[in-house]
This record gives structure tokens, sequence and C-alpha cells, in this order.
């Protein structure tokens, strides 16, 4: 009777004298709620592993393209300033953000 049920989860019956009768013993099964909770798990990393993938995707192409590629030229033209050279104009510029 143990492994079925918790101390609290067990009911003694008593006759009107006081003379126990039995007990009754309430239980319930959660292999479907346990069942529910394991596959929201999965699908919660599942989702996670998608969002983390789309989000570092996005944050390289924004940092490549509309960060590091203006930063390079900026290099490149502060270079062509210090050694006197003649600027030429910038190939590409129209794709940097405004």
């Amino acid at each position: 009777m143990a492994e079925l049920a918790a101390a609290e989860d067990v009911a003694v019956v008593n006759s009107s004298s006081g003379t126990p009768l039995g007990v009754i013993a309430a239980t319930a099964d959660f292999s479907a709620s346990r069942a529910a909770v394991n596959s929201s798990l999965i699908w919660q990393g599942v989702i996670t592993l998608i969002a983390i993938l789309a989000l570092s995707g996005f944050v390289l192409f924004v940092l490549r393209g509309f960060l590091l590629r203006p930063l390079q030229v900026l290099g490149q033209r502060f270079d062509a300033v210090s050694a006197n050279e003649p600027l030429t104009p910038i190939i590409g510029s129209e794709t940097f953000p405004r």
C-alpha cells in the first residue's frame, strides 16, 4: 500500500464505535501530463536552437554589411589621406546605410 499512495493520500474508515473497517487510498495517474511536459521541453529546445541560428545569422549579416564594410572603407580612406594619395570614388557606397 505504501508504494501506491503517500501517507496523506490514505484515509482510515472507522465504524461508529471507532473500529477500523479499512482504508481508502486516493491516487492519480500523471503519466500523460509527464509525457506532455517532456514533449513540450523537446519542442522548446528545437525552437530555441532555430531562433539562435536565425538571430546569429541576422547579426552576422548586419555586422558585416552595415558596420564592418563601411569601417573598412573609412580605414582605407584614412590610410590614403595620411599617405597623401589621391582619393578615388568609393566603390559600392550606394549600398551603405544612410
